[in-house]
């Protein structure tokens, strides 16, 4: 080992800088420093320290670590990751904001009402105010399907075997909040500046359905990754639905990243490394907005 480097907190690692040579953490708190050595240091992944013995920084991950430099040179040769920003992943069930059933369209008068009509198999193109990343690729846009998925590179109106099929179909990267034979009648967008982006869907569980009478209603944000930490992440609002046993999921065009067991009056939380080729789902949680 020839190289030494020096970890730094400036006050947001309350947690874990780890002895590398046993297995306890110690606690680090603003202005104290801690001494590591290793060739490479990439926050939670593995880190050599010599051909047999690895180190990693396990981090609270609503935390991140600032300032790596080579205490010999002063000079950081890792580029530190972004500020969390004024949004974070919170525990508590949050309710459909623009009601759990049928609600004014569109919400309020600064959304943007795009769909006032029954329609089976089709979608709605829109547009992000920053880049989303899935499966490895970064988008501007997405597609509200019909049939309740969420779609990237491409619409999609695909309706049968969503489930057993698998993460194939549609044959884009999506997610699906109990994706099967389904309509929508009423969808609004709204975005915050280039924060967020939310997404209200009230749909049926058929084929067709009653303009203002959904038994699916949905609140879909979309947020900016700088503002998470550099995650991708999408908050789920879930109010009535009649089709929880559809096809429930995030996935690439061909593999299932994480699912989910879907429930009204429910939340979620899809978080995903900064290319969105990992992803986490955490039912019971917001995003503190």
């Amino acid at each position: 080992m020839n190289t030494v480097g020096r970890l730094r907190s400036d006050g947001v690692l309350f947690t874990n800088l780890f002895d590398e040579f046993s297995s306890p953490s110690r606690n680090v708190g603003m202005d104290q420093y801690g001494v590591f050595y290793s060739n490479t240091l990439k926050e939670g992944e593995f880190s050599e320290l010599g051909s047999s013995t690895p180190m990693r920084i396990v981090n609270n991950k609503d935390l991140r670590v600032y300032n790596y430099f080579d205490e010999l040179t002063g000079v950081s040769n890792v580029i530190p990751p972004g500020p969390i920003g004024s949004y974070s992943i919170i525990s508590g069930t949050k309710a459909p904001i623009y009601g759990a059933g049928g609600g004014t369209y569109p919400p309020t008068a600064s959304w943007t009402g795009i769909q006032n009509v029954s329609a089976d198999d089709a979608f709605l193109t829109i547009n992000l105010p920053f880049t989303f990343s899935i499966a490895g690729v970064g988008y501007t846009q997405t597609f509200m399907g019909s049939n309740t998925y969420l779609t990237f590179s491409a619409g999609a109106i695909e309706y049968g075997n969503l489930g057993t099929l698998g993460a194939t179909r549609p044959p884009v990267p999506k997610f699906h909040f109990g994706s099967a034979d389904n309509s929508y009648q009423r969808v609004s967008r709204f975005a915050s500046g280039t924060d967020y982006q939310r997404i209200r869907y009230e749909g049926t569980a058929a084929t067709s359905g009653t303009v203002g009478s959904p038994n699916i209603v949905l609140e879909i944000t979309l947020f900016n990754p700088s503002l998470m930490g550099n995650r991708n992440v999408l908050e789920l609002l879930v109010g009535n639905h009649n089709r929880t046993n559809g096809a429930r999921m995030v996935a690439s065009s061909t593999t299932q990243y994480a699912t989910y067991t879907l429930s009204t009056n429910q939340s979620y939380v899809f978080e995903g490394n900064s290319d969105g080729t990992s992803w986490t789902i955490y039912t019971g949680y917001n995003v503190n907005y």
